[in-house]
């Protein structure tokens, strides 16, 4: 065990994606350490021990305690310290696992990536080569497992040995006991069961050279904040275009444009559009992988033009969307337009008060005259 983890330094996987979606973290149960007495295991988190040597003579020492006065948030942090000592000066293999393990299986099917806060990451050690001390943050999930660790089964999300000079961290950030803290986020593996998962964090203080009495390899460090990146639920793409003009002349091309149709998500990835199939409702199809299309139309009418779009990966895959467009046919030798309506009631009342009034001055001066002498 102890010479297969020995082969271990130097691994150090991170994949960091680019999330396109809207997602959020969340603590793990108790993920701050806030439940619990200080000096005990922190509620919902277990302790599990993994001492192992290759002949005897070794005294192992595993601690895990809910600690006060170290915190990225709130009040409290997690610590854990793993030792072997020898004491017979035999040259052998010797392993102290320290390792927290949430109590719960955990439940979050939209898991794409874990986030962990360390500091005060002590390694100590009596020689000078020989050892090969290690924090691991490993998934509980014996179904899809790759990595073998004592009689379990886990998906291994990241190795952190000293040889690597504890350096792999993604940034620092300060905490609210105004201490840096070195920050880790991770990918969780694809083959991972993410409803049904346990997060390990495992102290492991190795070595392989012991020669004498009183020699000894030690690892301790506090973890604050562990939590998970959860993204939305899967959806499908969305179908949305305009067309221009809406009212055409026939044979005036008309431009569709999909523009503003978006992509889908699968529940881990952005699944993008590949396809825009058109039908623009007179018996004609097309599909291409531009969002804008041109089509001319040959007879008068009201068409129904619709648009699916696909997302292969998506969940659903397509999306569907119809517009209607209409078409008039102009005559040779003029336009031709709809005649409106008009109101009648008001201009027919004006019309009458008109001819009364040309009434009233016609009949004035016909007695004017009337009433003139004639000359001889």
């Amino acid at each position: 065990m102890g010479k297969y983890l020995s082969l271990l330094i130097g691994s150090l996987y991170i994949i960091l994606a680019i999330q396109s979606v809207s997602a959020a973290w969340t603590l793990v149960p108790n993920g701050s350490f806030e439940s619990g007495s200080i000096g005990s295991i922190p509620d919902q988190w277990s302790m599990v021990t993994g001492n192992w040597d290759e002949h005897g003579g070794t005294t192992f020492s595993n601690d895990m305690q809910q600690a006060s006065g170290t915190y990225f948030e709130g009040a409290r942090s997690l610590w854990l310290h793993s030792r072997v000592v020898d004491t017979d000066g035999t040259r052998q293999m010797r392993d102290a696992w320290t390792m927290a393990v949430t109590e719960d299986w955990i439940n979050v099917p939209f898991a794409t990536h874990v986030r962990i806060f360390m500091r005060d990451i002590k390694s100590t050690h009596s020689l000078s080569w020989g050892w090969s001390n290690h924090i691991f943050l490993l998934i509980n999930n014996a179904s899809v497992a790759k990595t073998y660790l004592g009689d379990q089964e886990y998906d291994m999300i990241f190795t952190h040995g000293e040889f690597l000079s504890w350096n792999h961290y993604n940034y620092t950030a300060t905490g609210a006991d105004g201490q840096s803290w070195y920050v880790y986020e991770y990918s969780m593996p694809e083959s991972v069961d993410k409803t049904h998962m346990k997060i390990q964090i495992v102290c492991n203080a190795h070595d392989w050279t012991f020669y004498s009495p009183s020699n000894f390899d030690d690892l301790e460090f506090a973890v604050d904040k562990v939590e998970l990146l959860s993204a939305p639920a899967p959806y499908g793409p969305n179908a949305s275009f305009t067309a221009n003009p809406a009212t055409a002349k026939t044979g005036e091309t008309v431009m569709f444009n999909a523009s503003a149709s978006t992509s889908g998500y699968n529940g881990t990835h952005e699944k993008p559009l590949t396809e825009f199939r058109w039908n623009f409702g007179d018996g004609n199809i097309a599909t291409i992988v531009t969002p804008i299309a041109y089509h001319a139309y040959t007879q008068s009418d009201e068409y129904n033009v619709t648009l699916t779009v696909y997302a292969p990966g998506a969940i659903p895959e397509t999306s569907s969307n119809t517009y209607k467009v209409t078409v008039f046919s102009v005559p040779i030798g003029g336009h031709s337009f709809q005649m409106k309506g008009f109101a009648v009631e008001k201009p027919l009342a004006l019309h009458g008060v008109l001819v009364v009034a040309l009434a009233a001055v016609f009949a004035a001066v016909k007695r004017r005259m009337a009433r003139k002498p004639e000359r001889s």
